[in-house]
Order: C-alpha cells, then sequence, then structure tokens
C-alpha cells in the first residue's frame, strides 16, 4: 500500500528526534497531539521508514541501522 505522504517540518522533527531516541536505547514512545493532525499517517511513514520500505523523510543514514522496530 502506498501513502501520498507529504512530510511536514514538525514531522520530520518529531521523526529525527524517534530515530535518534531510538538508536540510543529509548524503545517506547508516545505520540500525543489533537485529533485529526495526523499522528496516524506520521506513524505510518516512519514505520514505513524504519523498515526501508520508502523514504519519506529522507534519512537513509538515520534508518540504516535500525532494526526490529515496529509500530503497535
Amino acid at each position: 500500500m502506498s501513502l501520498n505522504y507529504i512530510p511536514t517540518p514538525n514531522s520530520v522533527q518529531a521523526f529525527s528526534q524517534i530515530a535518534n531516541d531510538y538508536k540510543i536505547g529509548t524503545r517506547v514512545f508516545n505520540l500525543v497531539g489533537a485529533y485529526g493532525i495526523g499522528k496516524s499517517a506520521f506513524l505510518w511513514a516512519l514505520e514505513n521508514d524504519f523498515e526501508k520500505r520508502h523514504n519519506y523523510f529522507n534519512a537513509i543514514s538515520i534508518t540504516e541501522k535500525i532494526n526490529d522496530f515496529r509500530v503497535i
């Protein structure tokens, strides 16, 4: 499945924070925000980047060492 996801500056910042924290050992994240702002779409894009199915955030160097990541 493909989604025409367009990263916003906030989503790029959240992606970078989650990826960098994951690499140093943080394994649980909470994503909180108002209804309808795109949390689910962001998580879908983040999961696709981390599982190397797509490169929505242009962050191959960040995600290349991330393995066994799951969005629940």
